[in-house]
């Protein structure tokens, strides 16, 4: 490429970024309100308003609820039927998919961070990317070849630094970027030395002035985009500031949706355009409202304390209050003056606390209306929360479950779906980038019974489509709901103990040819209904229907 064709291209990507950050103006000016909102960041010492910080409170609420614990990976045959070829390639990408998980923390972190930008401003998203490293053996007296660690990342994209072409819908995107930053080494071990010539425009908050050049070139760095063009499918690198594009690639990776990131995490959406509308926005005025009620009740509770005023004239009543204590007589010095101007009550009055009171019982009262107005807003009934009322059947609190659960199903339903996005996009770069060797190691496949169908295996993962045919990915439940989690664990854990006595039993005791095939159905319906790959694996319930076909055949009935 010619050094005006870069020039070309780079000027028309930093227009087209520059129309989507005005399309996007409104947006991060209203996020960056939300998050110190959030954070409760005041805007000096001089603030001394009293605040009840709803926002933080619904968002501790509903981020564990959508995101409860790590997604578990979940590959399986797609038709579910007797293919030990196809399950032999599940397992392999199943247990690479979750060596990655384990072992390395972005995955759990990316997701973690992106629901938070999806519940703040409104927008969350992670970005996929393959990396291979040549890795050296160590120095001993057996030669040894290097090897070559191979993994795909997944990188949290702050919400600030993604754009995408303008669009109504996400399948009318054209392209998607990502903003990172680089420093002058990091830039130049990348795109070599040309990456010399651009300008370092991001500078850290509090950079001292007073340091030299040098020191400040440091601490900055360039702001360099990385955007996917699904039209022309390349990938193109330009840096803010400069002139010419610094690198540009056809379609790397070849994934089915071409993107390396899954549809980001969006919050309230309409249908003619993508930039959404965050979840505080739809209560923020109420949000106020609790605020001004807040702050009232701290003024009235100050107000409500014990001053008066007495007569200057007896010194003993300023005594009283001053120095009595229980037991204690304080004299007065003309008695009979004292009784004649009616004793403590003609010479002694307090400020009445009856109309501070009242208002500050029906300050609590409102405060606590303004809440549940919120939370009929949010959906935050109080079943989500945790509390309830004593008198409440449990019919009621069950219609109060069901109702919170329908908005909260589908946000949800929109965290997990986003997992499994990202474990397909992993998959996809495991299946076609990774080497059989890495693929072999990570899943230890050749340790177990399945190790004579791994060369078929093997080449059924690197064929395409074929291997979308008879291969799905997806990610386990996300969230962990106590009933349904111990229903299903006692249903795994009896499908445990019977299986076995079904293989042992008609080994021994040939029954019926009807018999035998009822069972064989419920063992095989059951290991499929119930994920039990990590415990007794699908295998089993195939041997186990293989089994019982034989004694049908061999049976005297």
């Amino acid at each position: 490429m010619t050094d005006e064709i870069k020039i070309d291209a780079a000027g028309d990507w930093l227009d087209k970024l520059k129309v989507s950050k005005k399309e996007d103006e409104k947006f991060v000016k209203r996020g960056k309100k939300i998050v110190r909102r959030y954070r409760d960041e005041r805007t000096g010492w001089a603030d001394t308003t009293k605040r009840y910080n709803i926002l933080w409170s619904n968002i501790q609420t509903m981020l564990p609820a959508l995101y409860g614990k790590t997604p578990r990976a979940q590959v399986e045959r797609r038709f579910k039927d007797q293919d030990p070829v196809g399950r032999t390639a599940s397992i392999i990408i199943e247990r690479a998919l979750q060596f990655e998980i384990d072992h390395y923390g972005d995955f759990d972190a990316s997701i973690k961070a992106a629901v938070l930008d999806r519940l703040l401003p409104g927008r969350g998203t992670t970005w996929i990317r393959f990396e291979s490293v040549d890795v050296e053996s160590p120095e001993t007296d057996i030669e040894q070849k290097d090897t070559q660690l191979e993994r795909t990342c997944s990188d949290y994209v702050y919400w600030e630094d993604f754009r995408c072409s303008p669009a109504r819908v996400w399948d009318e995107v054209t392209w998607v970027a990502r903003r990172v930053y680089l420093s002058r080494k990091e830039g130049t071990e990348r795109f070599g030395e040309e990456f010399a010539d651009v300008p370092l425009t991001h500078e850290p908050i509090g950079l001292d002035e007073d340091k030299s050049k040098s020191q400040d070139d440091a601490n900055k760095k360039a702001q360099v985009w990385e955007i996917w063009d699904k039209s022309s499918e390349t990938v193109i690198w330009v840096a803010e500031g400069h002139s010419k594009t610094l690198d540009e690639k056809e379609d790397p990776y070849g994934l089915d949706g071409f993107w390396p990131c899954p549809k980001p995490l969006y919050a309230t959406q309409s249908t003619d355009t993508l930039v959404p509308i965050p979840d505080y926005a739809l209560y923020q005025d109420q949000a106020d409202e609790l605020d001004k009620l807040t702050n009232r009740i701290h003024m009235l509770v100050e107000a409500v304390k014990v001053v008066g005023v007495y007569d200057s004239s007896q010194p003993s009543i300023q005594r009283m209050l001053n120095e009595g204590v229980n037991n204690t007589l304080i004299p007065v010095d003309n008695w009979a003056a004292f009784g004649e101007k009616g004793g403590l009550k003609g010479t002694v009055d307090f400020m009445p606390l009856d109309s501070v009171l009242m208002a500050l019982r029906e300050c609590y009262v409102a405060r606590d209306q303004a809440k549940q107005v919120i939370y009929e807003v949010t959906g935050l009934s109080d079943i989500i929360r945790g509390a309830s009322v004593a008198s409440e059947t449990a019919t009621a609190q069950q219609i109060k479950s069901q109702y919170a659960s329908l908005r909260l199903k589908a946000l949800q339903i929109d965290v997990a779906k986003y997992a499994s996005a990202i474990l397909q996009i992993k998959a996809q770069l495991m299946c076609d980038l990774y080497s059989p060797e890495t693929l072999v190691n990570m899943s230890g496949i050749m340790g177990t019974q399945d190790a004579q169908h791994v060369p078929a295996a093997l080449q059924l993962i690197k064929s395409e489509p074929a291997r979308s045919f008879r291969i799905e990915v997806a990610s386990d439940s996300l969230v962990e709901m106590d009933e349904q989690a111990e229903k299903v664990k006692a249903v795994q854990q009896k499908v445990e103990e019977l299986l076995p006595q079904f293989m042992k039993t008609f080994e021994d005791d040939r029954s019926g040819d009807a018999s035998q095939q009822i069972l064989s159905a419920v063992a095989q319906d059951q290991a499929r209904a119930i994920r039990l790959a990590d415990a007794i694996e699908l295998r089993n319930a195939d041997q186990a229907s293989s089994v019982l076909r034989r004694c049908s055949r061999t049976s005297p009935r």
